[in-house]
């Protein structure tokens, strides 16, 4: 019964990790285009989204502490980074407010357990900090919105969606090549990269805009 239940969800994990890789890959090539990156957007919100569920269901089953892991923090990265662009104007702050708080306790447990099992420090510790720091901004922009811009906004999404497709890269790698330094690693830097990159032309965008109205 245990197998069953394993293979009528490994089925679609696989299927729609697939999919929210290649709509991840489209979603950042067509980044000027907007209606077409919004489209598969879309498609890698949904497929991702469904891949994660599948992935903490899987984490169970399979006893997967690193699956489980990278489930819990890809969530947070995905629906954050989804939201964060009408936080400024959306009624719909307080659920926010209340459902991202929840994560706090999960973050401050990685950190603890991280004493307990040595072998799991990477990924416990920076999923544990890194989280706990995401929250604590994100919780602060939710109780101060007047503090916020479409610039800052932008960003935000740009990082949490691109982290959210790095976790996607770093899940296959470590389901192929184990639990290994290279695999947790080599994704966050490359893509840390191409996010800081893609950062940096908005705000330089900005500036432009600034000075161009101000002349």
């Amino acid at each position: 019964m245990n197998d069953l239940l394993k293979q009528f969800f490994l089925v679609p994990h696989i299927i729609t990790g697939a999919v929210a890789l290649i709509a991840g890959i489209c979603a950042i090539l067509l980044s000027s285009k907007i209606k077409w990156h919004k489209k598969a957007g879309s498609i890698f919100k949904w497929s991702l989204g469904i891949c994660l569920l599948t992935a903490l269901i899987l984490s169970l089953l399979l006893s997967n502490l690193n699956l489980g892991l990278i489930g819990i923090f890809s969530s947070y990265l995905l629906y954050s980074g989804i939201r964060c662009l009408s936080w400024k104007k959306d009624r719909k702050r307080s659920f926010d407010l209340k459902f991202l708080s929840i994560f706090i306790p999960i973050f401050l447990t990685m950190l603890i357990t991280a004493y307990f099992l040595p072998h799991y420090i990477i990924p416990l510790i920076p999923f544990g900090s890194i989280g706990l720091i995401m929250v604590s901004f994100d919780l602060y922009h939710l109780y101060y919105p007047a503090k916020l811009n479409s610039n800052l906004l932008l960003k935000k999404h740009i990082g949490r969606m691109g982290g959210a497709f790095i976790a996607t890269i770093t899940a296959a790698l470590v389901t192929n090549l184990g639990h290994t330094w290279l695999a947790w690693l080599m994704p966050t830097i490359i893509g840390s990269l191409f996010i800081t990159f893609f950062q940096v032309k908005i705000s330089l965008k900005q500036k432009k805009l600034k000075v161009k109205n101000l002349a």
